[in-house]
């Protein structure tokens, strides 16, 4: 495996509602169910090594999902 797949940030669209991200700490599955017309759900799951500390993994998938937010 290439060394950026390895410890570098991978960010993909699947489908039109559906995204992926990883790292070497964490993988994350976020889908976009619209509810209503200025409404959205939001399915988020965060994946980590079974002995990870949670508070730093999910503040780091929280600082990804930050910069999206911020991109759009």
């Amino acid at each position: 495996v290439p060394e950026c797949d390895r410890i570098g940030i991978g960010a993909h669209m699947i489908w039109p509602n559906t995204r992926l991200a990883s790292s070497e700490e964490f993988f994350i599955s976020y889908a976009v169910h619209p509810i209503a017309p200025n409404r959205s759900f939001v399915d988020l799951r965060v994946r980590g090594e079974h002995d990870a500390d949670p508070v730093p993994l999910v503040a780091q998938a929280r600082s990804f999902i930050d910069e999206d937010i911020a991109a759009c």
